[in-house]
């Protein structure tokens, strides 16, 4: 098509890689359209019968441009025609969708230019390339001309310690500060910032009266101590105790073949009902009990062995050893859905939960 525009009116467009997405699988990049390489081609979807999202759309943002006008399209056509390749510009002021060209590939080996009527000028927030079947739809290259906003982009380039990135995940067996000394200043060596323990249900309960057994908990473990001593060997760490696994009269609600170690409740009970939830939301209060900072809350019952060799339980309110306390359970689930239900009013333990974390 002959232009009615000269290239002293019009800047080029910067489309940017970066800035661009597509809605199925990617076997070449975005990049590949915008390179000014005719040799390079772009395949979003090959073969494209293999995704699920149809039409299958490419979109390049334009919002780091505003205002951003298209007045030229110029494109390069390799081999292969009948294609069916909607070039859509999307209003800035209303989010709209406006066809403004389709690529059909009618061109053999040669550059094209499409200047748009001024009904499809105006200012735009993306440009998307929408091909009903995907695959080799698309030009082999594409450069957009118009008017735009050339301010220069600030990009935050704060830098933060790769350190900062670093976390682990333990389980009681692998850090104790008491029986494991050497393990233990061996994590602080290594400079994570962020550690995850792992605390067993089945280890911290006692099965027969649901008493509290936590430091140490069943299998001798003083985990809680390990964390009260980072407190001041390592301030920098943020502890994390993860809560799984389900007690032993729990567990054996459940038939072997459906039995699962993270379902936190008996075999058959709503999933539904906050009131199936009771158990851990319990349990999760002990631990906002111990771990944060709140001093003045309720009692709770701990479990103190007969035996004379086993350690004694105390009694622990607000000793500060959690920053973070979650759950790997179903309970999660349950959550989401009675979210309407305010369902946390029912169970006075993880509303006590939250308040100790952030106090």
């Amino acid at each position: 098509m002959l232009s009615v525009l000269s290239c002293a009116q019009l800047e080029r467009i910067p489309l940017k890689a970066s800035e661009s997405f597509a809605n199925s699988y990617v076997s070449q990049g975005t990049e590949y359209l915008i390179d000014n390489n005719h040799q390079t081609r772009y395949h979003p979807t090959f073969p494209g019968y293999n995704s699920l999202i149809k039409p299958f759309r490419t979109t390049f943002l334009l919002s780091d441009y505003s205002p951003c006008i298209i007045k030229r399209i110029v494109y390069y056509d390799a081999n292969g025609d009948k294609y069916n390749c909607k070039f859509i510009l999307v209003r800035a002021d209303n989010d709209k969708e406006v066809e403004v060209f389709t690529f059909t590939g009618d061109k053999y080996l040669e550059s094209d230019t499409i200047d748009l009527p001024l009904n499809k000028q105006f200012p735009a927030s993306k440009l998307i390339l929408e091909t009903p079947s995907g695959g080799d739809g698309y030009p082999n290259d594409i450069q957009l001309w118009g008017t735009y906003n050339a301010k220069k982009i600030v990009i935050n380039t704060k830098h933060y310690p790769l350190k900062n990135f670093l976390g682990v995940n333990l389980h009681p067996w692998d850090i104790d500060s008491i029986i494991y000394p050497a393990k233990y200043k061996a994590l602080i060596d290594l400079g994570v910032t962020k550690l995850r323990l792992y605390s067993d249900v089945s280890a911290d309960k006692d099965s027969a009266t649901g008493a509290y057994m936590l430091n140490p908990e069943k299998r001798g473990f003083q985990f809680e101590t390990m964390f009260a001593a980072l407190k001041k060997d390592a301030p920098w760490i943020t502890t994390h105790i993860c809560y799984q696994g389900q007690s032993l009269p729990i567990k054996a609600t459940w038939t072997a073949a459906g039995k699962t170690s993270h379902l936190y409740f008996p075999f058959g009970s709503d999933r539904n009902s906050s009131l199936t939830y009771t158990a851990i939301a319990k349990d999760a209060y002990v631990l906002a009990t111990r771990g944060g900072k709140n001093k003045n809350l309720p009692d709770y019952p701990i479990y103190n062995s007969p035996d004379w060799w086993i350690p004694r339980q105390q009694m622990i309110k607000g000793g500060g050893f959690y920053d973070i306390i979650d759950e790997v359970c179903d309970w999660a689930q349950a959550r989401e859905k009675l979210k309407n239900d305010r369902w946390w009013k029912r169970l006075p333990g993880l509303r006590q939960l939250h308040r100790t974390k952030s106090k």
